[in-house]
């Protein structure tokens, strides 16, 4: 009866019969171009579609996994699990680096590749964003769920544009996303 129970106990409730601290683990990014007018609904742009660039919404959105730690016999175990309480939420990483870069021509001064940074502005900082010193969560320790960038110039002229967001962590991690190709009008 004692070997059964010893296994069991280090298996209590996953993220323990008491609070936790429950943490969150970026996994990856994503970026969709969305038509966005003003006073109307966002809608995702589809591949070829013509959007003019005070409509362009950029979007990008980070996946996380949450997960907490509980104590067990010989140390501390981790779980997977949903978190415990908003206030407790928390993550170490942070942004290194975010780059906005299009596959094609911009202007003269935006080869395609290079940095569209100095054209991108927030269109959208939730209340209480931390950041400095760039961490990836709210004040309120909630994982960031959405930034949307707009593009504060218009194109030279109209053509083909897929934008890549390239998003690094002070852990090593890098990720990379990108929306689909579509026309973008002055």
């Amino acid at each position: 009866m004692l070997l059964l129970w010893a296994p069991l106990y280090a298996c209590e409730d996953e993220c323990g019969s008491e609070p936790a601290l429950a943490y969150f683990d970026v996994e990856g990014a994503n970026l969709f171009a969305l038509n966005s007018p003003a006073n109307q609904t966002s809608r995702s742009i589809v591949p070829n579609e013509s959007v003019s660039r005070p409509n362009l919404l950029l979007a990008m959105s980070l996946p996380v996994r949450y997960y907490s730690s509980a104590p067990a016999r010989g140390g501390n175990r981790a779980y997977a699990c949903s978190p415990l309480e908003p206030g407790q939420l928390g993550t170490d990483e942070r942004v290194d680096s975010l780059t906005i870069r299009s596959r094609f021509d911009y202007d003269a001064q935006h080869p395609a590749g290079s940095s569209l940074n100095d054209l991108v502005a927030l269109d959208y900082l939730p209340s209480g964003l931390i950041l400095e010193p760039n961490r990836i969560a709210e004040a309120n320790g909630q994982p960031l769920k959405q930034l949307n960038f707009r593009l504060r110039r218009a194109p030279t002229a109209s053509g083909p544009q897929q934008f890549r967001v390239r998003l690094r962590l002070t852990n090593g991690e890098v990720y990379t996303a990108e929306t689909v190709s579509f026309t973008l009008l002055p």
